[in-house]
């Protein structure tokens, strides 16, 4: 009988194998990991760079007693600070203890990371002056 001793080479070549796929295993989970935070960290700029635009669009809220049309070239003159960034004003009647209030619905929308978007909306009451 020989000496049995030692390791042969399929042996190696087995545990290197199995030592691969389970480094593999650890690498994917970890690159996942590290991609979301990436993507959820660039959401959250965009979430706060929208913010600022609606609050810096609300600053002078006289300028909501002016027609659509004055309150459109007012947002644009605002959104023109912002790259990736557009928004949509409409008009609304909303019902508020049993008074009908006319609104303008403002919608605010960042572009950020492989065109993805966040949009954050709000309501502004028409001749707002407060």
């Amino acid at each position: 009988m020989g000496n049995n001793k030692g390791i042969t080479l399929i042996e190696i070549i087995v545990s290197i194998a199995i030592i691969g796929i389970i480094s593999l295993t650890f690498l994917s989970i970890f690159s996942d990991g590290f991609i979301n935070i990436i993507s959820s960290g660039k959401k959250s700029k965009a979430v706060a760079k929208s913010r600022l635009v609606i609050n810096d669009m609300l600053s002078d809220k006289k300028k909501f007693n002016l027609d659509e049309n004055e309150v459109k070239e007012y947002l644009n003159s605002v959104i023109d600070n912002y790259d990736n960034t557009n928004y949509t004003l409409s008009s609304d009647t909303k019902e508020i203890n049993e008074k009908e209030i006319k609104v303008y619905k403002l919608s605010v929308t960042v572009t950020y990371y492989k065109d993805r978007k966040v949009s954050l909306k709000t309501a502004i009451p028409k001749g707002s002056s407060q």
